[in-house]
């Protein structure tokens, strides 16, 4: 690997890694799904517990979908943008958590944000670009990292909405209404993070986008070295007459024929 492909692999990693910190603020959202039940209840008295039981395999099987439809959206907007688009989707999926009490609305935000996760695999295939044989091993960094951050989202968050700690008990059907209430203030979170790690992983990014990798890079000759085939300049070492070569040789020729 040359130097200037391993700095552009190392800062699509770090950019990768940032924004998959980032991202994660929004897929531990699920995890909070009691929470959000009852702050939906406060305003619609008439919900069950069992509604809020639907809210995290809604996120999860709009992830799932959105993965492959996400290297369809790259492949026609490309990465840069992409990534700026999936921002802008989870924002408007996040703001309208905030503002909605109602459980029909926030199955819809919820479908939202679970396809703004489509670009959590795009930064992979840069990675993978440049490192091919170690597909495995940056999966499981990546896995890893967005364990790690959701974990840490998650006790923030559970800090944030419940810091005595209160549980539930056999009579209680939901939390009280000054818990419930602090669902909202968890949403700052992602609000925030998720805007701000995204910027700043394109900052490590911006180097390289595979559509507009340099032939100069990739192109192999036959003789092995790796040039650009549309340089002008033909090497000193090729074995192909110039016209200025072949004007001289044929005027050899003549002069040779014209002697005998």
């Amino acid at each position: 690997m040359s130097k200037s492909k391993y700095q552009k692999y190392k800062s699509t990693l770090i950019g990768t890694i940032i924004n998959i910190i980032g991202m994660s603020s929004i897929v531990v959202i699920s995890s909070f799904n009691v929470y959000i039940t009852s702050y939906i209840h406060i305003k619609q008295k008439w919900i069950t517990m069992h509604y809020g039981l639907f809210l995290s395999p809604i996120l999860t099987l709009c992830v799932t979908i959105a993965n492959p439809i996400g290297g369809l959206i790259e492949k026609k907007i490309g990465f840069y943008y992409s990534l700026i688009l999936s921002n802008i989707i989870c924002l408007i999926g996040i703001f309208g958590l905030y503002l909605t009490q109602n459980i029909w609305l926030c199955y819809f935000f919820f479908l939202i944000i679970g396809f703004s996760c489509f670009s959590l695999n795009i930064p992979l295939k840069n990675i993978t670009f440049y490192v091919p044989e170690k597909k495995g091993f940056i999966n499981a960094v990546i896995s890893v990292v967005l364990q790690i951050s959701a974990s840490i989202y998650g006790f923030l968050g559970e800090f944030i909405i419940n810091k005595e700690g209160y549980s539930l008990k056999k009579e209680d059907k939901f939390y009280p209404d000054y818990i419930a209430n602090n669902i909202s203030k968890f949403y700052y979170i992602p609000i925030i993070c998720v805007p701000f790690f995204t910027v700043l992983s394109l900052l490590f990014i911006y180097i390289y986008d595979p559509s507009f990798e340099n032939e100069n890079e990739n192109i192999p000759l036959n003789d092995g070295s790796i040039n650009a085939l549309t340089n002008p300049i033909i090497s000193s070492e090729s074995n192909i007459p110039t016209n200025n070569e072949k004007d001289e040789n044929d005027e050899e020729k003549k002069k040779k024929k014209n002697e005998k």
